[in-house]
């Protein structure tokens, strides 16, 4: 990615409009897209996923079908490193989003439906040291600064309400972790480096979510 990555994306937050993208298309092919590809490419290989990028980035066209915002295109790039990719949002992996003013760094679970989630707070209960001691890691925090504020159910089963004293976080209905840096970071060289040492640190909270699916 380079200074004109990012001027791109700037550029296009303020001119969020066909017109303008079909006019400007070469810039994006050259100075965004490529890239992109080329970062995300090299993650997947150091990661070891069996995707291909193809699978990882998402479309920069949103969906507006269902939106009152009509505006044609994300301002920002993003991709999920995972065995599933684009195709399985819910499965834990590592996520990456770049804007013109940030880079995220996340992963987790974000988009649990009824089963897994259940199948998470039972591992929860079950498996509360070891949850516990991944949390509390001292490698997970220095990345992530712990667990990233969730929203929660108000009800739960009654065989879970015992437990929520011992462990608030298992009323949670996601499990995720997202760190913002300045867009300019992902301009230096060690970029990927600085991405694996991320997804390292998530390692072990993204095993104990997957198995849960």
């Amino acid at each position: 990615m380079t200074n004109k990555s990012l001027n791109f994306l700037a550029e296009l937050a303020a001119n969020n409009d066909r017109g303008w993208f079909n006019d400007n298309k070469s810039r994006y092919e050259s100075d965004v897209k490529k890239p992109f590809i080329e970062l995300i490419s090299k993650l997947i290989d150091e990661l070891g996923e069996p995707i291909t990028y193809k699978e990882s980035i998402f479309r920069i066209n949103r969906d507006t079908r269902f939106s009152p915002d009509k505006t044609p295109y994300k301002t920002h790039l993003s991709a999920v490193v995972s065995r599933f990719g684009t195709k399985n949002k819910a499965y834990p992996g590592l996520y990456i989003h770049l804007d013109a003013e940030k880079l995220m760094i996340g992963g987790g679970a974000y988009f649990l439906e009824k089963i897994p989630l259940l199948n998470v707070r039972n591992a929860i209960m079950n498996d509360h040291e070891n949850f516990k001691s991944i949390i509390n890691n001292k490698n997970f925090f220095a990345h992530f600064d712990g667990l990233h504020e969730s929203e929660k159910n108000k009800v739960l089963p009654s065989e879970m309400k015992d437990f929520l004293k011992i462990e608030p976080l298992i009323a949670n209905k996601q499990f995720f972790v997202m760190k913002n840096y300045p867009s300019e970071r992902v301009l230096q060289n060690d970029i990927v480096e600085f991405m694996v040492a991320h997804s390292k640190a998530l390692n072990p909270l993204n095993q104990f979510l997957r198995d849960c699916f």
